[in-house]
C-alpha cells in the first residue's frame, strides 16, 4: 500500500451549515502589536465557545482575500500607524472590528465561506479539502476507475468538504464529466455496504426532470461522484451572470441578478416539485433541488430558484443524506410542503 492509500480520518466532525457568532472580548499589547481576542461559538450551540487571536493583519489578509472574490464588503478599519498602541485608539478599533466581523457574518454566503471559517475556527478548517479530494479520487481511480481527471474545480459549490475536478473517460478525450469527493460527515447513519447499496440506487433512478450520476463509489473516507459536466453551468449561476468555473463565493455575491419571467418560473419550478415528488415517492424521503436533481430539458447541471423554493436548499442534496453531512432546516412535513407549492405553481402558469 502506497503512501497515499494509507486509511485516512478525514471526516467532517463539526456542523458547518450553522451560523457562527463572534465576540471580540479583549485586546492586550503582545510585542509591541494589539492582539485581539475572539471568542466564537456556533448557533443555536451557544454553549460551546472557543477563543481565537489575532492582530489587525490578520483582520487585514482575510479582507484582501475575500476582495480578490466579492466586489462589496464591509469597510475594514483603516491601519494606523503611529498611535496604535493607544488605549482610546485600540477601544476604538475594537468596535469597529467587532462591526465588521458581525457584517461579515451576516451573509450567509460570506459567513460561510472558507477564509471565514479558517479566521474564525482555524482548528476544524486549517485543512486542504482540495487537496484531500484529489488524494481520495486518485485512490478510487487506481482502484479500477474509469476517468481521468484534467482539471480541478476548486469551491465551485457551497460546500467547503466537497472538492471538484473536471474529468474524462479514459479514451474518450471529447467527453466532459465532473467528479465530486465529500468526505463522510456526522450525521452518517448506515455502514459501508449499505451505503454502497443506496448509492447504486441512486445512480439507477431515471426521471424526466433528473439527470442520474454515471457512477459512484464509497470509500472507508467518504464518497466519489461521477456527473455529466454542462458548460453552460447551473441555473443558479445563469440567474447570477456567472461563470460556472468560478468559485462560489465570486459567483453568488453578486446581488446582479438575471431577471426571470412569471412563465419561466412557473415551468421551472414545477420541474423541480415534480422531482421532488418523484423521488419522495421512491421513499428517499426530505430532499430538495441540487446534486441529484437537475434539469436535463434545458442544459443546466443544477437548479436552485430561491423565489418558488425559498424553503429547499442545496444542503439538502440526495447524496448529502447518504454521505452524513448536515442539512440546513427541519425535513418535516416536506412532501406537503411540495404539493402545496405545485399546486401553487400550476395556478402560475400562463396558458
Amino acid at each position: 500500500m502506497s503512501v497515499f492509500e494509507k486509511k485516512r480520518d478525514d471526516k467532517l466532525l463539526v456542523d458547518d451549515t450553522k451560523h457562527l457568532q463572534c465576540t471580540i472580548r479583549d485586546a492586550q499589547n503582545s510585542d509591541g502589536h494589539i492582539e485581539y481576542s475572539l471568542e466564537v461559538c456556533r448557533t443555536p450551540d451557544t454553549d460551546v465557545r472557543w477563543v481565537v487571536r489575532h492582530r489587525y493583519s490578520d483582520f487585514a489578509q482575510l479582507h484582501a482575500s475575500l476582495k480578490s472574490c466579492i466586489g462589496v464588503l464591509p469597510v475594514l478599519p483603516p491601519k494606523k500607524v503611529f498611535g496604535n498602541t493607544d488605549r482610546d485608539f485600540i477601544n476604538e478599533r475594537k468596535a469597529a472590528l467587532q462591526k465588521y466581523l458581525e457584517e461579515l457574518l451576516a451573509s450567509e454566503l460570506i459567513g460561510g465561506s472558507l477564509p471565514v471559517r479558517q479566521f474564525l475556527d482555524p482548528k476544524t478548517y486549517n485543512r486542504n479539502f482540495q487537496e484531500e479530494g484529489r488524494q481520495n479520487i486518485q485512490i478510487v481511480l487506481r482502484s479500477g476507475g474509469s476517468h481521468e481527471l484534467t482539471e480541478p474545480l476548486p469551491f465551485i459549490g457551497t460546500r467547503l468538504c466537497k472538492s471538484y475536478f473536471l474529468a474524462h473517460p479514459i479514451g474518450d478525450l471529447k467527453t466532459q464529466h465532473v467528479l465530486w469527493w465529500a468526505p463522510f460527515g456526522p450525521d452518517r447513519v448506515i455502514n459501508l455496504r449499505d451505503t454502497h447499496a443506496t448509492l447504486t440506487a441512486l445512480v439507477q433512478c431515471q426521471h424526466p426532470y433528473i439527470v442520474p450520476s454515471i457512477s459512484s463509489v464509497a470509500t472507508d473516507a467518504g464518497v466519489c461522484v461521477v456527473r455529466p459536466w454542462f458548460s453552460q453551468g447551473t441555473l443558479r449561476d445563469m440567474i447570477c451572470q456567472a461563470k460556472p468555473r468560478n468559485p462560489s463565493l465570486m459567483k453568488y455575491s453578486s446581488d446582479k441578478l438575471l431577471p426571470m419571467s412569471q412563465r419561466d418560473c412557473a415551468v421551472y419550478g414545477r420541474q423541480i416539485l415534480e422531482a421532488l415528488l418523484f423521488l419522495n415517492e421512491k421513499g428517499l424521503g426530505h430532499v430538495a433541488p441540487s446534486d441529484g436533481m437537475h434539469l436535463s430539458h434545458y442544459g443546466f447541471s443544477s437548479i436552485q430558484i430561491p423565489l418558488l423554493c425559498s424553503y429547499m436548499s442545496e444542503k439538502y442534496s440526495v447524496f448529502n443524506q447518504v454521505v452524513g453531512v448536515y442539512s440546513k432546516s427541519n425535513p418535516n412535513n416536506s412532501s406537503s410542503l411540495c404539493v402545496v407549492s405545485l399546486s401553487r405553481v400550476s395556478e402560475l402558469i400562463i396558458k
